[in-house]
């Protein structure tokens, strides 16, 4: 195994995302660098020599992310809280199917996302529940700008958006 030197921020940021998933932190980085390169042959086996490479087809989904979140309406917002709430709500959309696996996201004491505002109340103190908008969900506003982005990427990492998406949507909560 070998050693890979990386800024305090981003180890971090992926120790916090390794304690919501339960995913060790070389799982979690080697997903964002394949989906970051998808058009790479594994190690096993590899394209031959000179051959073109394939450029990634973006994502719909992952763009229609993005500009929303950097749509006028969604930047009108002043509140951390209601860009938060906003992309919570519109990830719920795009995801109707599969939005409840946020709900395993949990602290050492406390659930984050939940489908009642008791369940966030008992789980820890100090919690501020908010509802999702135009969902049937909660979540915790209790927490810092930098652990609201964290909790952002962790949901985009469990419902399966590209690296791209995971780095540059959770820099729109400012």
């Amino acid at each position: 195994m070998r050693t890979v030197e990386i800024d305090d921020d981003v180890f971090l940021t992926l120790e916090f995302t390794s304690r919501f998933t339960r995913v060790s932190i070389p799982q979690i980085v080697r997903k964002l660098v394949m989906q970051l390169s998808p058009d790479v042959d594994a190690p096993t086996g590899g394209a031959a020599p000179g051959s073109p490479r394939q450029k990634p087809v973006p994502n719909p989904r992952d763009k229609s992310l993005r500009d929303f979140a950097e749509s006028p309406g969604f930047l009108a917002n002043r509140s951390v809280v209601d860009k938060f709430l906003g992309v919570l709500s519109f990830l719920q959309k795009q995801n109707p199917d599969r939005f409840q696996i946020l709900e395993s996201m949990e602290g050492r004491k406390r659930k984050y996302i939940a489908t009642s505002e008791q369940e966030l109340r008992s789980s820890g103190t100090s919690v501020n529940p908010k509802r999702i908008p135009n969902t049937g969900f909660w979540v915790v506003t209790n927490n810092d700008t930098n652990n609201k982005k964290a909790l952002l990427r962790q949901a985009l990492l469990m419902l399966g958006y590209g690296f791209e998406t995971v780095r540059s949507v959770p820099e729109s909560l400012r």
